[in-house]
């Protein structure tokens, strides 16, 4: 399997470039083709942010809070009424002709600027609906990136396999040509065909496994079907250990956070339009008047107010105070838990990044200089099968862990990207 040292920097600039965004999608669909080949992790990203499912409802919600905000700007549309006195009653009022016509427009005018504040909350309501859609959009990347890394992961994990067998292919080609010159015995080298079929069977296994995760890779994007070969990149790729302070400062950075420092800012627009509503609006009018039985005309003004007695909107007041209370509680929440999610996370990557270094420097080298003699002292006849076969194994354990521990550091490495809203 190809190993690219790119792979940390294509992780790098993918995950830089996801605060950078608008809320819209940022590939056409319709431009969108899988590889047939390699492929790259800017490829996965780009299919998933082109075609993934789970952004779309927060998409449209940003439509859904801008016409929203459209209908919180209309003002109130005028009221015509035509009223008719005096007619179809008893005596002189019998008929229409001592009626009087009134035909007259009213206005109803909001005060304490409440459409002002009203356009306000409406404005606050499509931020927090683009901030959504970014806390949406990291979170299915920094999906598809473990997907990714999953399927590197397995890839790698395949080809080790498959190195394991064609070590046990050879034995066991060297171990019948021991027992023809009559070097070995029948047991050994049944021993050693037995390890042939589960070394099959292991790379069979890994085989599959791989296949599991590209397909999974593949459902971010909604193909059941995966038309990419490979994917390309190394777990092997060199890494340092990121400063723990700067990330830290980087946690205020975090999408979550924003968001709920945008529903505070929500919840107080509210509490002003709340109070706003406190102050009744005025309604004014004019119109003609028409008399019947003298032809005469003449001009009608009208104003009205309620008068807020039984009803100054206490409780909607009350309920957007305890709302900002709720969200300003929240929102010291979200920030001691992030806190300490940040040092989970950190103290995983840091473990990780030990257990690497410790099986490069030291494990992997002992475990591959112990097989190689094993190997050359068994072909000499200096060490049994099962002697061999132990170093063999020691080895295969060592690379294992290996890429465990590369694959646990990578992974660290995403999540501390989302809570640090920061590249690596």
């Amino acid at each position: 399997m190809p190993k690219n040292k790119c792979f940390l920097i294509f992780l790098a600039v993918t995950l830089s470039a996801w605060n950078a965004s608008g809320a819209n999608p940022d590939s056409d669909p319709q431009l969108l083709i899988e590889p047939t080949g390699f492929l790259t992790l800017a490829d996965a990203t780009a299919l998933t942010l082109g075609l993934s499912p789970h952004l779309k409802p927060f998409s449209l919600q940003v439509n859904v809070q801008e016409a929203a905000a459209i209908q919180a700007a209309a003002y109130q549309n005028p009221e015509l009424s035509l009223e008719v006195e005096n007619a179809y009653g008893d005596g002189p009022y019998h008929s229409r002709d001592a009626a009087e016509e009134t035909l007259s427009i009213g206005q109803t005018i909001e005060l304490g600027s409440k459409r002002r504040k009203r356009m306000e909350v409406a404005s606050l309501e499509i931020d927090m609906a683009n901030q959504a859609y970014q806390v949406q959009r990291m979170e299915v990347l920094s999906a598809v990136a473990k997907s990714f890394l999953e399927t590197v992961y397995a890839q790698e994990q395949l080809a080790y396999t498959e190195e394991s067998l064609l070590m046990q292919q050879e034995i066991a080609a060297a171990q019948g040509e021991r027992l023809k010159a009559g070097k070995l015995s029948e047991s050994e080298v049944e021993i050693g065909r037995t390890a042939l079929a589960l070394a099959r069977i292991d790379a069979e296994t890994a085989r599959s496994m791989w296949q599991q995760a590209k397909q999974a890779l593949a459902a971010h994007w909604g193909n059941p079907h995966p038309s990419f070969q490979e994917a390309s990149g190394s777990l092997a790729a060199d890494a340092s250990l990121p400063d723990r302070e700067s990330l830290r400062q980087g946690l205020k950075n975090n999408p979550m956070l924003l968001l709920a420092s945008q529903m505070i800012e929500r919840q107080s627009s509210l509490m002003e339009y709340a109070e706003a509503e406190r102050i009744p609006n005025l309604t004014a009018g004019v119109g003609v008047r028409r008399f019947r039985e003298s032809g005469d005309h003449a001009m009608v003004f009208q104003m009205s107010i309620p008068l807020p007695l039984f009803n100054r909107n206490r409780g909607n007041i009350q309920q957007a105070q305890a709302e900002l209370s709720k969200a300003r509680a929240e929102q010291a929440s979200a920030e001691t838990r992030l806190e300490s999610l940040f040092a989970d996370r950190y103290e995983k990557l840091a473990a990780a990044y030990r257990e690497t270094q410790a099986i490069q420097e030291t494990v992997l080298p002992s475990a591959e200089l112990s097989f190689r003699y094993a190997n050359e002292s068994y072909q000499l006849g200096k060490f049994s099968y099962l002697e061999l076969k132990a170093a063999q194994a020691t080895l295969l354990e060592s690379r294992k862990k290996l890429l465990d521990a590369e694959l646990r550091f990578h992974k660290a490495k995403v999540d501390l990207e989302i809570l640090a809203g920061r590249s690596l």
